[in-house]
């Protein structure tokens, strides 16, 4: 209290008042040239992930030391030093309210155990399959979104560890060993119900899927093929296997017109990018048909891969293109049409 005091006293003292505003510009022109130099010596041929680690890495070590500086500068002697660190952690525990919140919610999580590795949840808007924890976030591969049935997005959503605090958290694996997932399958009046039926009743018509450990998520973790009813405890199916590609391949060779939306797997990793780039050879051999590729993973999928002067229209946007087909309007859309 008597710093506080001291200060106040000697904040109208001009002479205080001079010294300390010019030492402190004097301390932020020196810190800006330090940073300034050390970006341009740091990036000097650099990619572009390397200089944004470099820009955030210099970030982090100059503000703060800029902030002590200042600090020292305003408060002089030890028991104003004591009165700034005060004030400093005060500001820290305000700036840190979320990182810490997330910290409180992952010790929650190890804790009480609402959810682990591999359970299917939703917390809030979004659903998905546990794929990892950490300190401050854990990851789902999405499901349902815009894709029916409850089926892969293709997506890995990072959730923060505190929104299991303020948001409604369902588990679909505990309590219940099964989960409901529905197929549905369109028959048209013109079409073979009873070989429909036949296909989907026959084990030997059974699709095959390449599978990896849910703890892993990485290019190494082990992988295997099987039915696609047979997916083993403890993996998940992150790309469509040969049989499937090779009926799919087959569906598209017949087709002349054909919209793709959504990757086959987690094609990212190389080891399970096998089912995409056969589609994608599949659409690019097509000679006379109509292929129309949305969203963004499917798009990146095509150009990464180099067939994107294959397809006849490639759109970002995923979503929107399936809306635009069932006949909604968009807003974008419809803004445009007003003008």
């Amino acid at each position: 209290m008597e710093s506080l005091i001291s200060f106040s006293d000697g904040l109208f003292n001009g002479d205080f008042l001079e010294s300390k505003i010019f030492y402190t510009i004097l301390a932020l022109v020196v810190f800006w040239l330090i940073r300034r130099i050390s970006l341009i010596v740091l990036l000097r041929g650099r990619d572009v992930q390397v200089q944004y680690r470099i820009r955030k890495s210099v970030a982090y070590i100059t503000y703060p030391l800029a902030f002590l500086v200042i600090g020292r500068i305003w408060f002089a002697g030890f028991q104003a030093v004591s009165t700034y660190l005060g004030l400093l952690s005060a500001g820290l525990a305000i700036a840190l309210q979320t990182p810490l919140v997330n910290l409180a919610g992952w010790a929650f999580i190890l804790w009480r155990q609402p959810f682990k590795v591999g359970d299917r949840v939703q917390l809030g808007d979004h659903r998905g399959d546990v794929i990892d924890q950490r300190i401050f976030m854990f990851s789902l591969m999405e499901i349902g979104n815009w894709v029916d049935s409850d089926q892969s997005t293709g997506r890995v959503i990072h959730i923060p560890n505190g929104k299991i605090f303020n948001e409604v958290l369902a588990n679909y694996s505990q309590g219940f060993q099964y989960i409901w997932n529905e197929i549905p399958v369109l028959v048209t009046f013109e079409s073979d119900w009873r070989k429909a039926k036949q296909i989907l009743d026959d084990d030997e018509a059974a699709y095959f899927m390449a599978l990896k450990y849910t703890d892993a998520f990485s290019n190494d973790a082990h992988t295997n093929t099987c039915k696609i009813n047979e997916i083993p405890d403890g993996w998940m199916g992150l790309d469509i296997g040969p049989n499937t590609e090779a009926i799919f391949s087959d569906v598209i060779s017949a087709s002349k017109t054909i919209l793709w939306n959504g990757p086959m797997g987690v094609f990212e990793f190389s080891n399970f990018a096998g089912g995409t780039i056969g589609i994608c050879e599949a659409l690019a051999n097509l000679t006379d048909a109509t292929t129309i590729i949305g969203g963004g993973d499917s798009a990146a999928a095509v150009i990464q891969n180099g067939y994107a002067d294959k397809m006849t229209h490639i759109s970002t946007g995923g979503g929107a293109s399936l809306e635009y087909l069932e006949g909604k309007v968009l807003p974008g859309v419809a803004c445009v049409d007003e003008l």
